[in-house]
C-alpha cells in the first residue's frame, strides 16, 4: 500500500469517526468534516502547484541533461496524478449523499475508531504540518519575550500568547521552562503582567483539576495583590473552581480569603458579593436537600476558619450587604439555611452527648482517645454553626424568631471547657436579639429564661456575665411585667461590698481576707454591669426594703453638691464655659441613691492595695460610666483618670490601659446612642428637630472627652504596644464623632502615623486624609510640630539605646513584592536594598507632595529651624556668652583646668565658693534657656500638652485652674527671687575677695 493510500485510509477513518458522532439535528459535524476536507484539499492543491513550479524551473535550467529532465517530468506526473486522486477523494468525501452512505455503512458494519485512537490520529496529522514542526522555536521566542523583554506591553502580549497555547494544550505548562517563566512573571512589578499570568494559571487549573494543589498556594496569595484587576481575576478563578469542584478540601479556605475582600475597593466588593450570592444565596428546591446541606457545611467550615483567624466580622459585613436590601430571593435562601443550621445544631448536640458517654464508658485507651477526638471535632463544628446563626441573627434577627424556644434549654448546659463557654456565649447573644421580637411569648418561657440567665450571672465567668446581663436587659426593656431576678443578686452584692468597705475603713489594719477576694472581684464586676444595663433606681424606687442594703453614709433623699453641679446647664472647664445640654435647668434631678452608692463603692475599691481588686473595680467603673456619663465630670473621676493616664510607673501600666479602654467604652456607648436616636428620629422626623437632637446628644460627650483629651494624647507616647493601641482607638473614635476640633491633635496624629504597628499606621493615615480633605491646609500647617512629636515617639520606641535613631524603616510586606515570609535584609539599622525601605514619615510626605505650595512652605519651615543654629548664629551665641565675666571659666579650657586643680578646688571649698559655683550654674542655665525662648515654648506646648491645660480649659474647672495658675506663678516668683538673692550674694562674695 502506497503512502497516499495509507493517508486516504487515515483520513477516511477520521471522517467516519466524525460522521458516527453526528446527531439527528447536529450540523456542527458537517462543518467539522468540511473544515478537515478543505484543509486537506488546500494542502494537496499547494503540493501540486509546488510540483508544477519545480518542473518549470527544472525545464528552464541549463544544468540538467535531457535524460534528467524527462525523469523529473515523469516524477511530477506521478505527483500530479496522486494529487488529482486525492482531490477526487476529498470532493467525494464532502458530498452529503456520500456522507449518508458512509453513515449507513458504519451503522451496518460497526467499524469505527475508539476515542483514544482518534486523539492520536489527530496528533499524528497535526505533527505533519509545518507549524507543528517549528512549534519549539516559536515557543522559545515567546518565552524569551516573557523573560527578557523590558516593555510591559510586550511582556503582557507574550504572556497572553502563552495563555492561548496552554488553553489549547494544557500539557505545555508541564514543560520546565514554561513553568519557570510563569513563576517569575507571577511576581512581576507590573499588574497587567501579573493579571495575564494569573489568567494563564487559572485556565490551566480549571482544565486540569488534578494540578490544583500545585498552584493553590500561588493563587491564594494573589488575592491580596496590590493590583485591583489581579484581585478580581483571582476571585473569578476561585469562584469557578468552587462551582466546578465543590468537594475540593480547600474550598472553605478559598472562601474565607474571598470574604475578606468585602472591605476592598468598590469593584472588588461588588464581585465578592456576587460570588457568594451565586454560590450560597440561591433558593434550593425542597427535594434537593443534599445541595442545601452541602452549602451549609461549606459555610460553617468557612466560619470555622474565620473564627480561628479572628475575621468573623468580614462575613458579618457580607451578610449586611446581602440581606439589608430585603430581597425576597435572598431572604428565602437565608431562611432555608437558618433552618438547616438549627437542625444541624440539634444533630451535633446529640452526637456530643453520645461521644461523652463513649469517653466515660470506654475501657480501652485507644477507643477513649478516638471518642475524645470526635467529641472535640463535633464541638468545633457546633461552635461554627452557632457562630453562623449568631451572625444571621445580628443582621436579620427575624429569621431566628421561631427557633428561640429551641435555644433556651442550652442555658442549663454545663460549662467545662473554653469551647463550651463560647457556645454558651453565642446562644445568649442570639436570645438577646431574637426574644424581644417574639410577639406573645409564654410567661413560663420568660420566667425560665430569666432564672437561667440569673444563674449564669452568679456562677459563670466575666464574658458570660456581660452577655447574660445584656440579654436580661433586652428582655426586661421589652416586657416589664416582672422585676428581673438579677436585681436581688445586685442587692446582695451591694450589701456585701458595703460590709467589706466598712470593715476596711473602720477597723485599723484590716484588709480583705484572701478567701473573700474572688467574691469581692465578682461582686465589683457584676454591679458595674448591672448599673450599665438597668436603671436600678427606677426599678427599686418604691422598694423600701431594698434601701436597707445601701451604705450608712449614703444619703438617698438629698442630692450631693456633685449632683447639683452635674445637673446644671453649664459647667466650667478651665477658663472656658462649656454648655451641657441635659434637659431643663429648672427641673430638679431625682435622687439616685443606688447609683451614688455603687459609685462610692467602686471609687473606694479603686484605691485598694490588692492589684486584682483594684483592676476589677476600675473595669466595673468603666461599665458604670458608659451609661451614666455625668459621673465622668466629677472631680474624683477626673483626678483619678488623669493621674493614671499621666503615670509612667510600670506598676500602674495595666490600670492605664484599662482607663483608656473605659474611655473607649464610653465613646462606643455614645456612638450607639447616636445611632439609636437617629433611627428613632427617622421614624418621627416630621415632629422633631434634627439640630436639637444633635446638640442634646453630643454636648455632654464633647464636654467629657475634652476634659481627658490632652491626657489621652500624652499617654500615647509610651513604648508599650497595648497602651498606644488603646490611645489610638480613643483618638479615632473621638475625632470620627466630631467631639473635638482636630487642630491640636494633628501633631500627635502625625506621630501615630509613624508607629511600628501597621494597623495603627493605616488607621491614622486614613484619619489624616479625612482631616486634610475637610480642613484644607490644616495638616501641612502642623507638619513641623508633627515631626517633633514623631521624634519623641521614636525615642520611646527605640529598643537598643546604643544604636542611632533612624528615619527609615522596612517597607510593609506586600503581596506583590515577593514570596510569603521573605524577610527584609537590614544593615546598620536600615534596609540593605533601596526598594526595601521607606521613610518613617512617608504618610506625611505623601500628603504634602500633592501641592507645590505646601511642599515649599514645609521645606522652608524645616530649613528655618536649621538656619537658627547655623555657624554664624553659633558665633553670636559664643560672643554673648563671653561678654559676661562670670562665664569665662566655663568657656576657656585653661581656666577650667586651673579651677579643677586639687589646690584650687581646696581653696574654693568654702561657703562663698559653693555660692559662686551655684550662681554660675544657675546663670548658665538661664542663659541657655533664653537663647531661643520662642522655640522652647513651642516645644513645651507640642511635646507636653498637659502643661498648657489651664489655657485651653481642658484639665480643671474654673476655680482649680485659676488656683493652679496662681500657685505656679507664685512658685516662679519665689524661684526668681531665690536666684536673684543667690546672684547678689555671689557678687558680694566676689567683691570681698
Amino acid at each position: 500500500m502506497s503512502g497516499a493510500d495509507k493517508m486516504r485510509k487515515v483520513q477516511r477513518a477520521l471522517i467516519d469517526y466524525l460522521v458516527e458522532k453526528k446527531g439527528d439535528a447536529d450540523v456542527s459535524i458537517e462543518y467539522a468534516v468540511m473544515f478537515y476536507v478543505g484543509e486537506w484539499y488546500k494542502e494537496v492543491y499547494e503540493e501540486g502547484e509546488s510540483a508544477k513550479q519545480k518542473l518549470k524551473q527544472a525545464l528552464s535550467s541549463s544544468e540538467l541533461s535531457d535524460k534528467e529532465k524527462r525523469k523529473f517530468e515523469k516524477k511530477t506526473e506521478r505527483v500530479l496524478e496522486r494529487c488529482q486522486l486525492m482531490k477526487d477523494f476529498f470532493m467525494k468525501t464532502a458530498d452529503k449523499k456520500q456522507m449518508r452512505k458512509r453513515a449507513e455503512h458504519i451503522a451496518r458494519t460497526g467499524n469505527i475508531l475508539m476515542d483514544s485512537d482518534a486523539v492520536w490520529l489527530v496528533k499524528y496529522l497535526a505533527s505533519n504540518r509545518e507549524f507543528s514542526q517549528s512549534f519549539d522555536m516559536y515557543l522559545k521566542q515567546i518565552l524569551m519575550g516573557i523573560h527578557i523583554e523590558g516593555a510591559v506591553g510586550l511582556r503582557t502580549k507574550a504572556m497572553r500568547c502563552l495563555t492561548l497555547i496552554i488553553e489549547s494544550d494544557p500539557e505545555v505548562l508541564r514543560i520546565p521552562e514554561v513553568q519557570k517563566a510563569v513563576h517569575v512573571r507571577m511576581m512581576d512589578s507590573n499588574a497587567a503582567v501579573r493579571e495575564a499570568t494569573i489568567e494563564l494559571v487559572g485556565k490551566y487549573v480549571i482544565a486540569k483539576p488534578d494540578v490544583l494543589p500545585q498552584y493553590y498556594e500561588i493563587l491564594i496569595e494573589r488575592v491580596k495583590d496590590s493590583g485591583v484587576a489581579v484581585r478580581k481575576r483571582v476571585i473569578r478563578i476561585m469562584r469557578e473552581m468552587c462551582e466546578k469542584q465543590p468537594d475540593f478540601e480547600k474550598v472553605p479556605e478559598m472562601l474565607s480569603r474571598i470574604v475578606r475582600r468585602i472591605t476592598d475597593e468598590e469593584g472588588v466588593k461588588k464581585l465578592t458579593v456576587e460570588t457568594f450570592q451565586a454560590l450560597w444565596f440561591q433558593p434550593t428546591r425542597e427535594r434537593d436537600s443534599a445541595t442545601l446541606i452541602r452549602k451549609v457545611m461549606s459555610m460553617t467550615e468557612m466560619v470555622q476558619i474565620c473564627v480561628k483567624e479572628n475575621s468573623v466580622e468580614f462575613f458579618e459585613q457580607l451578610l449586611n450587604c446581602l440581606l439589608k436590601s430585603g430581597d425576597r430571593i435572598l431572604l428565602s435562601a437565608s431562611r432555608q439555611m437558618v433552618d438547616t443550621l438549627v437542625d444541624n445544631v440539634l444533630t451535633l448536640d446529640s452526637k456530643i452527648a453520645s461521644d461523652e458517654s463513649k469517653v466515660n464508658g470506654s475501657v480501652e485507651e485507644s477507643a477513649s482517645l478516638n471518642a475524645a477526638a470526635a467529641h472535640a471535632s463535633h464541638q468545633e463544628r457546633m461552635l461554627a454553626c452557632l457562630t453562623t446563626l449568631s451572625l444571621f441573627s445580628k443582621v436579620r434577627p427575624d429569621l431566628m424568631v421561631k427557633h428561640a424556644e429551641t435555644l433556651q434549654p442550652y442555658l442549663s448546659m454545663n460549662i467545662n471547657s473554653p469551647s463550651e463557654q463560647q457556645v454558651m456565649n453565642q446562644v445568649i447573644n442570639m436570645l438577646e436579639r431574637v426574644v424581644p421580637l417574639m410577639e406573645h411569648p409564654s410567661e413560663s418561657f420568660l420566667k425560665s429564661l430569666d432564672e437561667g440567665l440569673c444563674t449564669l450571672v452568679k456562677d459563670s465567668g466575666m464574658r458570660i456575665i456581660a452577655s447574660a446581663l445584656a440579654c436580661i436587659s433586652a428582655i426586661y426593656n421589652k416586657w416589664k411585667k416582672r422585676r428581673p431576678a438579677v436585681i436581688d443578686t445586685f442587692l446582695s452584692y451591694l450589701k456585701f461590698l458595703n460590709q467589706m468597705k466598712d470593715d476596711v475603713e473602720n477597723k485599723s489594719g484590716h484588709s480583705i481576707p484572701p478567701e473573700k477576694g474572688p467574691l469581692v472581684q465578682r461582686s465589683l464586676y457584676s454591679i458595674g454591669l448591672m448599673c450599665r444595663y438597668f436603671d436600678v433606681d427606677a426599678i427599686l424606687e418604691s422598694d423600701t426594703e431594698a434601701r436597707k442594703n445601701l451604705s450608712t453614709y449614703c444619703c438617698p433623699l438629698r442630692p450631693t453638691n456633685a449632683d447639683a453641679s452635674a445637673t446644671t446647664n453649664h459647667t466650667r472647664v478651665g477658663d472656658e464655659q462649656i454648655a451641657i445640654q441635659d434637659g431643663d435647668q429648672t427641673t430638679p434631678k431625682k435622687p439616685q441613691p443606688f447609683k451614688e452608692d455603687v459609685f462610692s463603692v467602686l471609687s473606694f475599691f479603686c484605691r485598694n492595695r490588692d492589684g486584682g481588686i483594684r483592676m476589677k473595680a476600675l473595669n466595673s467603673l468603666g461599665n458604670f460610666t458608659a451609661t451614666h456619663a455625668d459621673f465622668l465630670l466629677r472631680r474624683e473621676m477626673r483626678n483619678m483618670y488623669v493621674t493614671l493616664l499621666n503615670a509612667d510607673d510600670k506598676e500602674y501600666l495595666n490600670l492605664k490601659i484599662q482607663t483608656l479602654r473605659n474611655l473607649e467604652l464610653f465613646l462606643t456607648a455614645e456612638e450607639s446612642k447616636l445611632v439609636k436616636n437617629n433611627d428613632e428620629w427617622q421614624k418621627a422626623k416630621e415632629v422633631q428637630d434634627l439640630k436639637e437632637m444633635e446638640l442634646a446628644n453630643s454636648g455632654l460627650a464633647s464636654t467629657i472627652i475634652q476634659i481627658y483629651w490632652n491626657a489621652v494624647l500624652s499617654s500615647y507616647y509610651n513604648p508599650v504596644d497595648a497602651v498606644r493601641t488603646a490611645a489610638v482607638q480613643v483618638t479615632v473614635l473621638t475625632l470620627s464623632q466630631g467631639l473635638v476640633t482636630p487642630g491640636a491633635s494633628i501633631p500627635t496624629l502625625i506621630a501615630m502615623s509613624t508607629d511600628r504597628i501597621p494597623a495603627i499606621r493605616n488607621k491614622v493615615e486614613n484619619m489624616l486624609k479625612d482631616i486634610d480633605s475637610k480642613y484644607a491646609g490644616m495638616v501641612p500647617s502642623k507638619a513641623v510640630s508633627g515631626i517633633r512629636c514623631s521624634f519623641r515617639l521614636q525615642r520611646h520606641l527605640k529598643r537598643d539605646q546604643g544604636t542611632p535613631l533612624r528615619g527609615i524603616r522596612a517597607c510593609d510586606p506586600s503581596a506583590a513584592s515577593g514570596a510569603k515570609g521573605t524577610a527584609v535584609r537590614m544593615q546598620h539599622g536600615v534596609p540593605k536594598m533601596t526598594n526595601e525601605g521607606q521613610a518613617i514619615l512617608s504618610g506625611l510626605y505623601q500628603s504634602l507632595r500633592v501641592n507645590r505650595q505646601q511642599r515649599r512652605s514645609f521645606l522652608s519651615s524645616v530649613l528655618r529651624k536649621v538656619q537658627e543654629y547655623s555657624p554664624s548664629e553659633a558665633a553670636k551665641v559664643y560672643e554673648k556668652a563671653l561678654s559676661s565675666r562670670k562665664n569665662i571659666t566655663m568657656f576657656y579650657p585653661q581656666t577650667a583646668l586651673q579651677e579643677l586643680r586639687p589646690e584650687a578646688a581646696h581653696q574654693r571649698d568654702t561657703v562663698n565658693g559653693h555660692i559662686n559655683m551655684a550662681n554660675q550654674i544657675v546663670y548658665f542655665r538661664n542663659m541657655l534657656l533664653s537663647l531661643d525662648r520662642a522655640d522652647d515654648d513651642e516645644d513645651v506646648t507640642e511635646e507636653n500638652p498637659i502643661a498648657n491645660h489651664r489655657n485651653e480649659g481642658s484639665e480643671e474647672d474654673g476655680e482649680s485652674g485659676i488656683a493652679a495658675a496662681t500657685e505656679a506663678e507664685d512658685k516662679d516668683k519665689e524661684s526668681g527671687e531665690e536666684h536673684t538673692e543667690a546672684l547678689s550674694a555671689g557678687e558680694q562674695a566676689n567683691g570681698a575677695q
